[in-house]
Order: C-alpha cells, then sequence, then structure tokens
C-alpha cells in the first residue's frame, strides 16, 4: 500500500476513496475506526490517511486528484475491489484481535502481581 493524501476529516477521506473507486483503483482509509471510536469524546477529527492498495495505481489516483477525467490504466473490477477490501479488512480485524489478547493478558498478569504483593505484604 501506498499513501496518496491525508484529509483533515474522515467524510472527505471517505468521499475521495469512492471516487478512485468507481474508476477501479482499491483504496484504504487509514484511522477509520481510530476516528468512530475517539468521535464521542472530541470534536476534532484526526488525519484520516488515503491509501491506495496495488501500489502500481499510486500515479492513477494522483492524476485522478488533480484531474476527474484522467482515465486510469490497468482499472480493476468492483469484484477485484471487493475481494481486496474485504482482505485487508480481514487482517485488521485480526490485528485487533490479537492487540485486545495482549492487553488482557497483561491486565490479568497486573492484576495477579497486586494481588501477589498485598498478600505478600507485611502487615504495619
Amino acid at each position: 500500500m501506498k499513501l496518496v493524501t491525508e484529509f483533515p476529516h474522515l467524510d472527505d477521506a471517505e468521499a475521495c476513496a469512492a471516487t478512485l473507486e468507481a474508476k477501479g483503483i482499491a483504496t484504504y482509509v487509514s484511522n477509520r475506526h481510530t476516528n468512530q471510536l475517539l468521535q464521542p469524546f472530541h470534536r476534532a477529527n484526526s488525519f484520516a490517511g488515503l491509501w491506495v492498495v496495488v501500489d502500481h495505481q499510486l500515479d492513477d489516483a494522483l492524476a485522478l486528484l488533480d484531474n476527474p477525467d484522467h482515465v486510469v490504466r490497468d482499472p480493476l473490477p468492483s469484484t477485484d475491489i471487493a475481494k481486496i477490501k474485504a482482505s485487508v479488512h480481514s487482517g485488521n480485524l485480526n490485528t485487533v484481535i490479537s492487540f485486545l489478547f495482549k492487553m488482557l493478558l497483561a491486565a490479568l498478569g497486573f492484576a495477579a502481581a497486586i494481588v501477589l504483593l498485598y498478600r505478600l505484604w507485611p502487615a504495619g
């Protein structure tokens, strides 16, 4: 994947991604889930990155941002884009699950250490 550009607002990144995908360029918007999680806590969005999933489509993506009439050299069929996006999202889900599992183990280890220290600490 290669970064095309960043947007200050998630909505702008998603709109641009939809435009590129309509022309046959597979995209990924980073920080989508972070923005959705943090939205209730602050009004300002963090930046959202717009990426091309297929590296050789970067030049076409940049050209489309400058000229909406640009013709993509090697557009992907929508079925291929859907498969690519499903694969990317599946990988993200696995990463999130792995992270949450590690955090759970760390929390359990910390709780066990507190209990152990409490039991071993001399009463004063």
